[in-house]
């Protein structure tokens, strides 16, 4: 499983000085960036990745793409299918990449509501949920959602309330 602070540190949410002196804090995704920079992974080397039959290629091409910003855009709705992983740990560092893209994946995360995969609908919330204030767009999908069979109601609240900036817990994460 994946741990609290892993996944702080993959979706880049703040940590005070003495939790980054606690948990021997690093800035994982400016390394992980650094490291595709310097291995010079291509845009398009990352998309066939995302493609692949391996579901470890699939996972390190979501976390490679990541780092190509508002590029990686036509590319998030195969990130997104990360979320079907049969291992929790990968489904969540898929939902981490997709969360370091923030706003510009919100309008693939709210279709994504839709999805009939339940594993793609909860893991878009949760990303969402981690996105928070700026996934703004999405309050009015998420508020529709509640009350429907298939979706978890406090994921559901959770999302909203970080979206709307009632409840941002940088360490909270179904375990």
């Amino acid at each position: 499983m994946i741990s609290a602070l892993l996944l702080s540190l993959l979706i880049a949410q703040p940590l005070t000085e003495a939790e980054r002196a606690e948990h021997n804090y690093y800035p994982f995704w400016e390394q992980h960036c650094e490291w595709v920079a310097k291995q010079k992974v291509s845009i398009a080397d990352a998309a066939a990745r995302l493609d692949s039959r391996g579901e470890d290629d699939r996972i390190g091409a979501a976390l490679d793409m990541a780092c190509f910003g508002e590029n990686a855009k036509p590319y998030i709705p195969k990130m997104i299918r990360t979320f079907t992983s049969r291992h929790g740990e990968n489904q969540s560092i898929g939902q981490s990449a997709v969360v370091h893209l923030g706003e510009i994946a919100v309008p693939f995360l709210i279709k994504a509501l839709d999805d009939p995969d339940p594993d793609i609908r909860d893991h878009s919330i949760w990303a969402l949920k981690f996105i928070g204030l700026k996934a703004k767009p999405a309050l009015a999908p998420l508020k529709a959602l509640q009350g429907k069979k298939g979706y978890n109601p406090d994921s559901l609240r959770r999302a909203i309330d970080a979206i709307e900036g009632k409840d941002i817990h940088t360490f909270y994460y179904p375990q």
